[in-house]
């Protein structure tokens, strides 16, 4: 394996026994310890278990077998890890574990910083980790770099690629760059961006784009989980000590999660849905009317948790405590307040039997001082509940309802009479 790496960029490791006996080595079994910060990528001989465990079987007399394996390794400037590797005959009372240990070796990496540091930051965040974006919204894209070699770097290229169920490769704008859309790729070079064409030691640059993630969902196949995914590969060239041209690579990699649609419908009717109704309409002084409130909670992408509707009613709005279903975990408290803990909502729920429902009667005695109004009988409604794909708070609200009702209303029947 190579004695120095770079910081989080893939290299491969070739791990040869050879046989020094006369006769056959049976069972023999291949294990590696990996240091701190290492990632295994892939193998070209399936490991066992953990993935740091070969079984070799038998080896012939003066045999050879060699294990590859693909991985990077995180960690600081000037830092070093150690791979060992211990062969020997597997167990037969605890297969998978070296009963006899034949030989051991060790390898030491130094870690390098790269050659160009790089990021990948979404509308002014530069941080590595997660970002959260939503359907429909343009996403701006800046691809930063910075030379860390004492000498300069000439040639300098930027390949952007783009992935994932969210990724519209028709909703991309890449400012400078030439967009490769058949291999959904932004290109930066020295023709696109002059500063590509020589980086002095201790420069920097960047170069933006913007793409919009949408929602490809249809009703035969629906799209869970939404992201879009963007790999950076920074190429250039410099002179080495000896004076001959080496081809530097630098790359990055961040996703980007889109988060679910949680929606909200709220109506008032007074003909249709599970209750009677009763008392005059339009609405008069000082007799009751009653009218069924009927809340909908509908999803998209991701399973929501924790989910709950809120809404306020005016103190001359009375709670009748009728519920449908009735099961349904819905509250009134003291404030006026009403609580539907909705808890679990499923991916896209709309027009289907997943969809959440609950229906509550409500009571108006309209005063005097109301004739000739269109009185709310429901406040501003709200729900919010969890993303579990992002970990993102989501929420939605519905405006206040009035006594003009959903369900057969003629013009005049929401104001309040003699």
């Amino acid at each position: 394996a190579f004695k120095e790496v770079t910081a989080g960029q893939e290299f491969g490791v070739e791990v040869t026994l050879v046989s020094n006996s006369s006769d056959i080595i049976k069972n023999l079994l291949l294990r590696a310890e990996y240091p701190f910060g290492f990632t295994l990528t892939s193998t070209d001989v399936k490991a066992e278990g953990n993935r740091s465990t070969w079984k070799i079987g038998d080896i012939p007399p003066k045999g050879k077998k060699v294990i590859r394996f693909k991985g990077n390794l995180q960690g600081q400037d000037g830092e070093s890890r150690v791979f060992r590797f211990t062969a020997g005959a597997e167990s037969v009372k605890v297969p998978g574990t070296i009963a006899t240990e034949y030989i051991a070796a060790a390898r030491e990496m130094a870690i390098e910083k790269p050659f160009v540091s790089t990021s990948i930051g979404f509308d002014n965040d530069t941080n590595s980790g997660e970002y959260h974006g939503s359907f429909n919204v343009p996403v701006k894209a800046s691809l930063s770099w910075f030379n860390n070699l004492p000498t300069a770097i000439v040639e300098g290229e930027l390949h952007v690629k783009m992935s994932g169920n969210a990724f519209d490769k028709v909703a991309v704008a890449p400012g400078t760059g030439y967009y490769k859309s058949a291999d959904n790729e932004i290109v930066w070079n020295g023709q696109t961006t002059p500063n590509l064409g020589s980086i002095g030691a201790g420069d920097n640059g960047n170069v933006t784009f913007t793409f919009t993630p949408h929602n490809f969902s249809t009703p035969s196949r629906a799209i869970i989980n939404p992201s879009v995914t963007l790999e950076l590969n920074v190429y250039g060239k410099r002179l080495s000590e000896s004076n001959v041209s080496e081809t530097l690579t630098s790359s990055a990699k961040r996703t980007i999660k889109i988060s679910s649609d949680l929606a909200l419908s709220s109506q008032i009717t007074r003909t249709s849905g599970p209750f009677a109704n009763t008392g005059p309409v339009p609405p008069k002084a000082e007799r009751q009317t009653t009218y069924t409130v009927t809340w909908t909670v509908d999803n998209t992408a991701n399973t929501v948790s924790g989910a709950q509707v809120r809404a306020l009613l005016p103190v001359y709005v009375k709670w009748l405590g009728k519920i449908s279903p009735v099961g349904e975990d819905i509250s009134y408290n003291a404030n006026g307040e009403i609580i539907w803990k909705v808890g679990n909502v499923d991916t896209f729920t709309a027009n289907s039997g997943r969809r959440r429902t609950v229906s509550f009667q409500i009571a108006f005695e309209p005063s005097v001082a109301q004739i000739g109004q269109v009185p709310y009988l429901l406040q501003d409604t709200s729900v919010s509940g969890i993303d579990d794909f992002t970990g993102v708070t989501l929420n939605a609200t519905h405006p206040a309802l009035s006594t003009r009702f959903a369900d057969g209303f003629q013009d005049g029947q929401d104001l309040v009479v003699q």
